[in-house]
């Protein structure tokens, strides 16, 4: 079949419900959405010219894969130079579908039309070469899509494993249902979290607007400098500014909060596709021994997201150990990274590789030594 195949850079021009209506019937999550992508390029800092591409059965959108042209970015910067072994040469920009920033990225069709994503890759391809980048590329592929990274390897496309995500299916009508499926340990230890709260004070809400935007970005600070990162503005205050005034009720944010009402701990949620997806994090990380917030969190998330009938909690990257504790399961994501000047094709394959072999070597740390019920 014929599709008409364009690069839109606004995409206004396409409009929020046909965009969100393809992401939803293709499968996709929020980071597809029309408002996290209009939230991302408006509130982000740094240089992302959209190359967004689409695709049309008449006036029908049947295809999507959002890119940027990308340089600066503080994610992009750390997978360039420091979570690998040796720094890459290849130059910013680069063009990416679409950011290090999501949980998942990559084309998405509203059938399993592998004729169309090859048509979108062509495309992209077309892009890279215009744009005269060193490399471009596919970022958190997720693992069910295993036909697009084998039509990516066959593209001539370096696949290879990047990071994981904590995802977790609400199977169960009520949360009593869902404690009854873990092991008694963790039971008790859940139970006693909620106890505890209660009798100390500490209390949880979901709420559409927080009333201290500056507590939280201190908040979300501390989460970086505490796993060493070295930039601790990857989400910088206008960034959060933007967020609320183009995400409206597809943000919502998790405050946990001291006896004393100060928040301790936070997750900034999206909430879209009947999934709950706790994005970026916050803790008072001097409150932890005393008031556990961040268990809390978890378990008071869960429990709402079950009562409120919410297919799915999906929790992102890191901390594999703590949230497989609490039944969520790994969900592995791919880069495919290519470049359109031959001789340049070692390094992409080197630079891959090594982003890939330090990947999982943190990986395997998370789930290193004992095991135990907190």
């Amino acid at each position: 079949m014929a599709y008409k195949i364009d690069v839109v850079e606004d995409l206004a021009l396409i409009g929020e419900q046909p965009w969100d209506d393809l992401v939803k019937v293709s499968g996709g999550s929020v980071f597809h959405s029309f408002r996290w992508l209009q939230a991302f390029k408006q509130g982000m800092p740094y240089r992302l010219d959209p190359y967004h591409i689409v695709a049309r059965d008449g006036d029908r959108l049947v295809g999507i894969m959002p890119a940027y042209l990308t340089q600066g970015c503080p994610r992009l910067e750390a997978h360039r130079k420091y979570v690998l072994t040796k720094a890459t040469y290849l130059r910013e920009p680069m063009l990416l579908a679409h950011t290090l920033y999501s949980y998942y990225g990559g084309p998405l069709v509203r059938q399993a039309d592998w004729e169309l994503i090859r048509q979108l890759l062509i495309v992209f391809d077309d892009l890279a070469r215009q744009l005269r980048v060193d490399v471009y590329g596919v970022v958190n592929v997720p693992e069910e899509q295993a036909m697009l990274r084998f039509l990516l390897a066959e593209m001539g496309y370096h696949v290879r494993y990047l990071s994981s995500t904590m995802h977790m299916s609400c199977a169960w009508t009520t949360f009593d249902e869902y404690l009854a499926q873990l092991k008694s340990k963790r039971r008790v230890f859940m139970r006693g979290i909620v106890r505890r709260a209660k009798a100390q004070g500490v209390t949880a809400q979901l709420t559409p607007k927080p009333q201290n935007l500056g507590t939280l970005v201190a908040l979300s600070n501390n989460v970086l400098k505490e796993h060493r990162h070295r930039n601790t503005d990857l989400f910088p205050r206008t960034y959060w500014e933007t967020l609320l005034e183009v995400m409206g009720d597809r943000l919502k944010f998790l405050l946990v909060r001291a006896p004393d009402g100060r928040v301790i701990c936070f997750f900034a949620v999206l909430d879209a596709f009947e999934t709950l997806t706790p994005w970026i994090a916050g803790i008072d990380y001097t409150t932890l021994k005393v008031y556990e917030p961040y268990h809390f969190a978890y378990v008071w998330l869960i429990k709402y997201a079950i009562e409120h009938k919410y297919h799915a909690v999906d929790m992102g990257r890191g901390s594999y150990r703590f949230k497989s504790r609490y039944g969520f399961q790994r969900r592995m994501l791919y880069l495919a990274l290519k470049t359109p000047f031959p001789i340049m094709d070692v390094e992409v394959d080197r630079w891959s590789l090594d982003l890939s072999t330090y990947a999982l070597a943190r990986f395997a740390q998370h789930f290193a030594g004992s095991s135990g019920a907190s």
